[in-house]
C-alpha cells in the first residue's frame, strides 16, 4: 500500500533518484569504454595510413559520433529505459545496456547508409548529365551539313532541364547556332537575341518544320488541298481505315496513360481512336515535369500505361512512371519510338483487349 508520509515519500524519490543515477553511470561507463575502443582503432589505421574514404575508416567514424552525441544528448533517456526494461522482466539475464546502444547504432547506421545512397544517386545523375552535355557538344562539332545540324536542336531541347541544371545551357545553345551557321555557306549568318531558352525555342520550331517539310507524310494529317472530307479519309486512311472496312478500334474502352513520344503522334493516335471509348491521358516528350507529375497522378484508375521508348523521352519520366505502375500494379507496356504510330495502338488495342478477355473470363 502506497504510504502517505510525507518523509517517507521523499525517502523513496531521494532512493529513485540515485538509481537512476546509478544507471546513468553504468551506461556512461560502457559509452566510454566503446569510443576509447574505437577511438584506439581509428588511430591505429591512421598509423597505418588507411585512406579516409575506406569503409572500415567511415564506420568508425560513424560509430564514434553515435557514441558520442549519446553521451552528450541522451544519457538521461537511455537510463529511464534502461530501468522500465529491468522493471518489466527483472529476471532475464540480458546486456540491456548493450542491446539499447546496438539498437540505436543501428537505426543511425541505417539513416547514414541512406543518405549516402541519395548522395550515390545524385553523383550519378551529374555524371549522366554531364555525359550527355559532353555527347551534345561533340555531335555539334561534328556535323557538316546545315540540315543535320539544325535538327539537333530538337535533341538539345529535350536535354533541356538536364542542361540547364549544370548551368550549361547557354554554352550548348551558343555552340549549335555557330555551327549552323558555319554549315549555312550560301546564306547569311542567324542572329537570334533573348536569353538562351529563347534561341533554343526559336531553333527548335525551325528544325520541326524542316522536319516536316522532309517527312511530310509521317509529322501532318492535313492534305495540301485542306478540305475537311479530305482531311478525314486522310487521316482514316492513315488509321488503316476505309469506306469498305469497319474501324478496328471502334470497340475498344478503357483509361490508358501514355508517356512519351511527339505531339504530332499524339494528334495521329487521338484520331485513329476518336470513334472507341479509349480516354488518353498523354505526357509527350515535349511536355515538362509539372505535366508529368499531372500525368502519373491518372496511373492509379488507369486501365493500361504505355511507354514510349527511345530519343527525346526523358529518363526521369521513364523511371518514374514505371514506379508509379508498379507500386499501383498497373498493367505496363513498352514500345520503341521508332516503331511509330502503328506500333503504339497495336500496344494499346493488345492491351486493352487482354483486359477485356480477363473481365469476361471473371
Amino acid at each position: 500500500m502506497q504510504s502517505f508520509d510525507p518523509f517517507e515519500q521523499f525517502v523513496q524519490s531521494y532512493e529513485t533518484e540515485i538509481v537512476k543515477r546509478e544507471a546513468c553511470l553504468e551506461i556512461q561507463q560502457k559509452l566510454e569504454h566503446f569510443c576509447i575502443k574505437l577511438e584506439n582503432l581509428q588511430r591505429e589505421l591512421q598509423r597505418v595510413n588507411t585512406p579516409i574514404d575506406d569503409d572500415r575508416y567511415q564506420q568508425l567514424e560513424v560509430r564514434i559520433r553515435h557514441y558520442r552525441y549519446q553521451l552528450k544528448y541522451e544519457l538521461l533517456k537511455l537510463a529511464e529505459k534502461l530501468l522500465e526494461i529491468r522493471q518489466s522482466q527483472p529476471q532475464e539475464p540480458i546486456d540491456w545496456v548493450g542491446q539499447l546502444i546496438e539498437e540505436r547504432r543501428q537505426r543511425q547506421e541505417r539513416e547514414e547508409s541512406d543518405t549516402q545512397l541519395r548522395r550515390r544517386e545524385r553523383e550519378e545523375l551529374q555524371r549522366r548529365r554531364h555525359e550527355k552535355k559532353r555527347q551534345l557538344l561533340d555531335t555539334i562539332a561534328a556535323q557538316e551539313n546545315y540540315y543535320e545540324a539544325a535538327d539537333l536542336a530538337i535533341e538539345v531541347h529535350y536535354a533541356k532541364e538536364d542542361l540547364k541544371s549544370l548551368e550549361a545551357l547557354e554554352e550548348v545553345v551558343n555552340a549549335l547556332l555557330d555551327k549552323i551557321n558555319d554549315c549555312n555557306r550560301d546564306g547569311k549568318a542567324i542572329v537570334i537575341a533573348g536569353t538562351p531558352e529563347w534561341k533554343l525555342s526559336r531553333m527548335y520550331e525551325k528544325a520541326t518544320k524542316l522536319r516536316q517539310q522532309k517527312y511530310p507524310s509521317h509529322l501532318t494529317l492535313v492534305p495540301p488541298s485542306g478540305n475537311p472530307s479530305s482531311r478525314s479519309r486522310a487521316a482514316a486512311d492513315d488509321c488503316g481505315q476505309s469506306d469498305e472496312k469497319p474501324d478496328p478500334y471502334a470497340e475498344l474502352a478503357g483509361k490508358v496513360v501514355i508517356f512519351g513520344g511527339q505531339n504530332n503522334v499524339k494528334v495521329q493516335v487521338e484520331e485513329c481512336l476518336r470513334q472507341s471509348k479509349v480516354h488518353l491521358v498523354w505526357c509527350t516528350a515535349e511536355d515538362g515535369d509539372q505535366w508529368a507529375k499531372q500525368t502519373e497522378s491518372h496511373i492509379a484508375q488507369a486501365d493500361l500505361v504505355v511507354i514510349i521508348t527511345g530519343r527525346g523521352t526523358p529518363h526521369k519520366q521513364t523511371i518514374s512512371a514505371k514506379r508509379v505502375a508498379k507500386n499501383c500494379r498497373k498493367p505496363l507496356t513498352q514500345c520503341d519510338r521508332a516503331s511509330g504510330k502503328d506500333s503504339l495502338l497495336e500496344h494499346i488495342k493488345i492491351g486493352l483487349l487482354g483486359l477485356q478477355l480477363q473481365r469476361n473470363l471473371g
